[in-house]
């Protein structure tokens, strides 16, 4: 019996990088003899052991056979004829495929140093094929590993997984794991584009392809298309966001992958001229009832959790009004304020981080765009007053209890009788838009 660190850990430690998790294969065991040597078994589908004081998992070294589509019915094989070898063999990427024994020698069989040093990812044999989740995982990669770059003859194979359907038989739940690691690394756009190269792009989300080579306002957007844009924000998202946490690193960079799913709808009209110019108007993109439907319908086929869908859709259908907000009515952001409801959805204690969250993706949509100067495409303001206008609006909106409280003591005193329901919500209604009033700057 002899043990082996494998996979990503050895590749992180090739790469001067602390493994996250580090996994052990053991060669030349069994089951009985694992527990005998006092290791406690978890593995459902083949043998996973706990190390009796460390904890570590071992896993016995296998052999897997694929026995149908998607990532079902698998023969898996585990015996003591079972070679290290094998083992690296059903595993993904070259890089991935190697070991360390116990005296730190690493076992290459498949050149994973040489594509390291390459920044190569590579598939090890047609095993790869096995399970279509790796289509996700290695453009995952992609995200996750800068500068690496997928080998042409894995690149085909891939778009052949893509075009035989292999993706139709995911689960979702599948699909949604793989996008959070993703979207939580440090280049979720790099991602996108490498799903893209490989035809899954418009089977997984269809909507965000759709925006290739839709037309934009050369003046608010030099830098062309829908899609080019949105990944600009997503970059900028991801800057704004490295330091949260991945939960809030989840909302801020869905919501700029998803802020303008509307633009994929414009009506042609509203695109080009009668002529064939192109007129990149897209009024009404922001319309409540068409980015509901469509992120509704992202949200239920990637099994996305709630919280994240509505916080899209706020985004979404919001962040023009906040670009525009120091030209909106007291009114106009009164009613901004009560379709947020922030204190209903964030929960008692908070909103601030809501208000974090969504100013911080308003603010990534300002900056991922190109503007025109004399003609020329720059870099837009990097200054953003909006945020503080906003956070000046809630207060005010968010404070009016004390005032409305007097308001009701007053009226029952000259009424004999307590103000109920409509007569109440008008009242507050009309408290918020004079407290806004009174602290909208004066021009």
């Amino acid at each position: 019996m002899k043990k082996y660190i494998v996979g990503g850990a050895v590749r992180d430690k090739l790469l001067g990088k602390t493994p996250n998790d580090i996994d052990y294969v053991v060669v030349g065991s069994t089951p009985e003899e694992m527990l005998e040597l006092g290791f406690e078994e978890v593995g459902a589908d083949f043998p996973v052991f706990l190390h009796p004081i460390t904890r570590d998992e071992y896993a016995l070294a296998r052999t897997e056979r694929k026995n149908g589509l998607g990532y079902t019915d698998f023969v898996t094989k585990f015996d003591k004829t079972i070679t290290l070898e094998d083992d690296l063999m059903r595993r993904d990427l070259t890089v991935n495929a190697m070991a360390m024994d116990e005296n730190g020698v690493i076992v290459d069989p498949f050149g994973g140093q040489k594509d390291l040093k390459t920044k190569t990812l590579r598939h090890v044999s047609e095993a790869f094929r096995d399970d279509p989740l790796r289509i996700l995982r290695i453009a995952r990669f992609c995200a996750k590993m800068e500068g690496f770059t997928i080998a042409p003859e894995t690149k085909k194979m891939l778009q052949e997984m893509v075009a035989n359907g292999e993706i139709d038989h995911l689960k979702p739940e599948r699909i949604w794991k793989e996008f959070e690691k993703a979207m939580t690394s440090s280049n979720p756009a790099r991602f996108l584009e490498a799903l893209d190269e490989l035809g899954a792009l418009r089977v997984i989300l269809p909507e965000i392809h759709k925006m290739k080579g839709v037309p934009q306002r050369k003046d608010y957007h030099a830098e062309g298309d829908v899609y080019i844009h949105v990944l600009m924000v997503l970059n900028e998202a991801t800057l704004l966001s490295k330091d949260l946490p991945e939960k809030d690193q989840m909302l801020v960079r869905m919501s700029a992958l998803l802020h303008d799913i509307g633009k994929a709808y414009t009506p042609a009209h509203l695109l080009y001229d009668e002529y064939g110019a192109e007129k990149g108007s897209h009024f009404g993109h922001d319309d409540e009832r068409l980015v509901t439907e469509k992120i509704k319908v992202i949200a239920e086929r990637m099994r996305m959790p709630k919280e994240i869908e509505v916080f899209c859709i706020d985004v979404a259908m919001m962040h023009q009004r906040i670009h525009t907000i120091s030209k909106m009515s007291p009114k106009g952001i009164t009613k901004m304020l009560n379709e947020l409801n922030i204190r209903q959805k964030a929960g008692p204690g908070n909103e601030e981080r809501y208000i974090n969250n969504f100013l911080m993706s308003c603010y990534a949509d300002s900056l991922g765009r190109k503007v025109l100067e004399n003609g020329v495409a720059v870099n837009p303001p990097v200054e953003y007053p909006q945020q503080d206008l906003f956070r000046k609006y809630f207060k005010e909106y968010a404070n009016c209890s004390t005032e409305l409280q007097s308001w009701i003591k007053d009226y029952a005193a000259r009424n004999d009788k307590q103000p109920q329901g409509e007569l109440i919500k008008d009242k507050l209604h009309s408290i918020r838009v004079n407290k806004i009033t009174q602290s909208k700057p004066k021009v």
